[in-house]
Formats: structure tokens, sequence, C-alpha cells
């Protein structure tokens, strides 16, 4: 019911109030300071422009392919490390709200707590909260007209 969920969400992080780049952030602005096209930048790194151009929408999660992680940092000049950690925390948490949507289909209390415990902030479990309500709605909706 709620498979798409990871695609289309991604937390944000704030320290201090102030809002930290996520990994599509950080892709599209360097790109576009740099003044490359999706198309340009598919060609430097290997990555196809469309899986470029839906990670920067949020639909699709980082590459997990570490070589293609460090010629997109070292094509638009990001610092290889962060860029990685900004995949992987991503992807995982991509996992977990994949795994955390479906038992919040069971239960969602559980899964409010278990994404609390995974380190989801209060304003990302709001956020969670409504993305899965207006999913459920637009599922409820879909099935009633079946």
């Amino acid at each position: 019911m709620f498979a798409n969920l990871a695609n289309t969400f991604y937390p944000i992080s704030l320290i201090g109030g102030l809002k930290m780049s996520t990994f599509k952030e950080l892709i599209s602005k360097h790109r576009r300071e740099k003044g490359l096209t999706l198309r340009e930048l598919g060609k430097l790194t290997g990555i196809s422009p469309s899986y470029l151009s839906e990670i920067e929408q949020g639909v699709k999660l980082p590459p997990k392919d570490k070589e293609k992680l460090k010629k997109l940092a070292e094509m638009l000049g990001i610092k290889t490390d962060l860029l990685i950690r900004k995949a992987l925390k991503e992807r995982a948490m991509g996992k977990v709200t994949d795994i955390i949507s479906k038992i919040f289909a069971q239960d969602d209390e559980l899964a409010l707590s278990l994404y609390r415990e995974k380190g989801g902030e209060d304003n990302e479990i709001t956020m969670l909260q409504e993305m899965l309500k207006k999913t459920f709605m637009e599922w409820e909706e879909k099935c009633s007209h079946e």
C-alpha cells in the first residue's frame, strides 16, 4: 500500500534551526553553480540524466555505487566523504521509512516509536504522518472507485 513512500520522502535535518543540505539539494545546487545540464553531468559521471533528475526531484534515492558517488563529487567539487555520507544516510532512511510505512499500515503508534528510535525528529514525524494519511486517503479513494 505504501510501497513508493521511501521514494518520495526525504527527511530534513535541522541543527540549531538551520536546515542542512540533503543529497538532492547538494547535487542540484552544485550542478547549477557549475553551469552543467543533467545531460552533461550524466556524461561526466556515467549516471543517466533521467536518474539524476529523479534524484534532484526526490523521487529516487541516491546511487549506492561508491565509484559513481566519487565521480559525482569530483565533477561537482563536493567533498567525497560528505557526499557518500549523505547518500548512505538517505538510502538508510529511505529503507527505514519504507519499513515503517509498512508497519504504519498495521500499527501507527508502533511505527512512530520506531521512527523516533531511529533518529527521526519531530518535524520529520509530522511530515511522515501527513504523507501517510494523504497516501492512505488516496488509496482508499482509488479502492472505492474500483
